[in-house]
């Protein structure tokens, strides 16, 4: 991809769009209904939004928005505005400055000069060659990128069923998973008529509302995925202690398959299921299914004790001392592009009201 693709892609296409859904109307979809619990509205939650921003657009009048209310973000429009002009060097300068304010004043240490710092890398996947031939890359450490490549190969090539696999490469590639069972990731995915296909998975944590701020005059709920990510109680020199330019460890990761003359992307948010949910769509793919079938099939899951949660429509259903649930209603998020002869094919998993559109 070129330089002004690259730069079109995260300058325009999607600034404008975002910024004319911030500035009309924006409606709390129904689909997303359970992104927002009901724990999420507490007393001690609202607390420390309230606390810490006063009134906010997101918490007016204490409380949560409902699903269908509008929801009105002029300050967002105006922040995804200036960032089709100034695009990596949106927090240069007053915005920047403005943010980092806001944090001083909460009792945090952010200052203008850390939102001038580039800490984006380019980095070579993680990759691994299937028995059938097939190519898989997934995005490297330290993500769960390299764990998932694991899970493949012990289930493509080993004498292990894919809930052991899954298991065997989560406690190879993972320590304690306890801190990784919060919600509040996203997935975003897109392709061009080119042949160009971007996979974001992001996560503001907390789960909900990061860190609990709010700069209210642009609408920006600031992340604290990096802080959940770090262990306090490490040594220095651990991957996962806090420290300048140190990336923790964290459940994010995407991954893409060649299989013949198609390619596959995709991505999904869940935590420590994030991988697990992600091996099933990709042994889905090697079987040849269609990427709405992989979506919509029928999935397990795996919790912090190892135990197995089963939709009940799934094979696995009568596993030994499998959790059985209704269909569709784990919190599995695939997003899955395929690219080949066809054209590009777009799926997204309905359990948490994703949608694939054309435009």
């Amino acid at each position: 991809m070129s330089s002004s693709k690259l730069d079109l892609i995260s300058k325009l296409n999607n600034c404008v769009f975002l910024w004319r859904i911030a500035e009309v109307a924006k409606r709390v979809g129904a689909g997303h209904s359970e992104d927002m619990p009901e724990e999420v509205d507490t007393p001690g939650r609202r607390a420390l939004y309230n606390n810490l921003n006063g009134d906010t657009v997101y918490l007016s009048e204490g409380r949560l928005p409902k699903v269908g209310e509008p929801l009105r973000l002029p300050g967002m429009a105006a922040l995804l505005r200036s960032f089709g002009g100034r695009s990596a060097e949106l927090f240069f300068d007053e915005i920047g400055e403005d943010i980092a304010a806001h944090v001083q004043a909460a009792g945090g240490f952010l200052s203008a000069d850390d939102l001038r710092v580039r800490p984006a890398r380019w980095l070579d996947p993680a990759s691994s060659t299937q028995p059938s031939g097939a190519t898989l890359w997934a995005t490297p450490a330290p993500t769960h990128g390299p764990a998932l490549l694991r899970a493949v190969e012990l289930a493509c090539t080993g004498d292990l069923d894919p809930v052991d696999a899954a298991l065997r490469a989560r406690s190879e590639f993972q320590g304690p998973p306890a801190a990784m069972a919060e919600t509040g990731t996203s997935v975003v995915s897109a392709a061009d008529d080119e042949g160009n296909i971007v996979v974001i998975v992001h996560s503001n944590s907390f789960p909900q509302f990061g860190a609990g701020l709010v700069v209210e005059a642009w609408n920006l709920v600031l992340n604290n995925r990096p802080g959940r990510g770090f262990d306090l109680d490490a040594s220095p020199g651990a991957e996962n202690a806090p420290g300048a330019g140190r990336t923790p460890r964290t459940t994010l990761h995407a991954w893409a398959l060649a299989r013949g003359e198609q390619v596959y992307f995709g991505a999904t948010p869940g935590g420590a299921n994030q991988m697990i949910w992600n091996l099933q769509s990709i042994l889905d793919c090697l079987d040849g299914e269609e990427p709405g079938a992989v979506c919509t099939a029928p999935r397990w899951a795996i919790d912090e004790a190892g135990v197995v949660t089963c939709e009940a429509d799934h094979a696995y259903a009568d596993r030994a001392q499998a959790r059985i649930v209704p269909p569709l209603s784990l919190r599995a998020a695939q997003q899955l592009l395929r690219c080949g002869a066809d054209g590009v094919v777009v799926a997204a998993d309905p359990r948490t009201g994703a949608q694939a559109e054309a435009a």
